[in-house]
């Protein structure tokens, strides 16, 4: 039993890290801040750099990253999905 369930998470890691590679959004958030304030120049697509929804956040929340929708910030697995406490 032990084997096969060592087997299952050697695999389950595997697709998660190695094939199904997707950008998190918050990471993408970081990066457009991070072009927006000059710190750094990454390829990130003009017309969102040049987007209005992009004033609006700095606007309201004092910064280009993204306002997260969970009070506890982003969930640690890709899989995972933030969770209101109660």
């Amino acid at each position: 039993m032990t084997e096969v369930a060592t087997r299952a998470l050697k695999a389950v890691w595997y697709q998660t890290w190695f094939v199904h590679r997707r950008l998190r959004p918050e990471a993408f958030g970081g990066l457009v801040h991070n072009t927006r304030t000059g710190q750094a120049d990454y390829p990130v697509n003009a017309e969102l750099l040049n987007s209005s929804a992009l004033d609006a956040v700095a606007a309201s929340y004092g910064s280009f990253l993204l306002p997260l929708g969970a009070p506890e910030g982003c969930p640690t697995h890709p899989s995972g999905r933030p969770r209101r406490l109660r």
